[in-house]
């Protein structure tokens, strides 16, 4: 069990340390997009993907309606 003890500040230097090196990749990602503005790409994606999200939300408020009703009737059923 002390051998196990021994390995785990190592281990955890080691991800500290990974974890610093990613963000200072994030941070030179976004020091690099500062200037670049937004890509067109990426907004067309995000905006076809919001658009997406209402028609999903539209469907699953729908889809909720017509299950209520149908465990509304099913209740009725039942209970005659």
């Amino acid at each position: 069990m002390a051998n196990t003890q021994l390995h785990k500040p190592a281990r955890v230097e080691r991800a500290w340390d990974r974890l610093e090196k990613a963000v200072s990749r994030l941070d030179a990602a976004l020091a690099a997009r500062d200037g670049a503005g937004p890509d067109p790409e990426t907004e067309r994606a995000l905006e076809e993907a919001r658009d997406e999200n209402v028609r999903l939300r539209e469907t699953a408020d729908d889809l909720s309606r017509r299950l209520d009703g149908a465990i509304a009737r099913l209740r009725t059923v039942l209970e005659a």
